[in-house]
């Protein structure tokens, strides 16, 4: 009879995403390793005015810059074989819309942070970078004004 109340209560757990411990509770947040770019349209002009592209290794992602209506944008680049700190190369390369001529290119090596979404004691745990892309390249993202 305990061995069947214990797997009840471990089946039970499992599928509310709870851990065994009262202390810490898992939820059941998804999450996954990559590199983001922030950036505000408006410093690259009109609306859509360019093409940002971030590269982390040999993988790569592109968006259009955005509409000036919004406050800032961003996309995100996944890192699949990520399992620790890194460092990773970045690649930043901005284009503009009409012409394809390239107005920034910048490159950094960026440093991985852990984040455990559902507490430290449950999965998963991803590895995460963050830029900011500015008319002048790669910078950190601390202090962007959403307005």
């Amino acid at each position: 009879m305990k061995r069947i109340t214990f797997s009840a209560l471990l089946a039970a757990s499992l599928l509310t995403g709870c851990s065994l411990s009262e202390d810490e509770p898992c939820t059941l947040l998804d999450a996954k390793s990559e590199v983001s770019l922030l950036w505000r349209a408006a410093d690259f002009g009109a609306a859509d005015a360019a093409t940002l592209r971030l590269c982390v290794g040999k993988v790569c992602e592109q968006r259009r810059s955005g509409g000036l209506d919004r406050p800032f944008s961003s996309l995100s680049v996944p890192l699949p074989d990520a399992d620790g700190p890194g460092p990773v190369p970045v690649r930043l390369t901005v284009t503009t819309t009409a012409g394809g001529k390239e107005t920034v290119t910048d490159s950094a090596e960026a440093t991985l942070a852990e984040q455990n979404p559902n507490g430290r004691n449950c999965g998963p745990t991803v590895w995460t970078a963050t830029f900011r892309a500015e008319p002048t390249g790669l910078t950190d993202p601390n202090g962007l004004s959403l307005q």
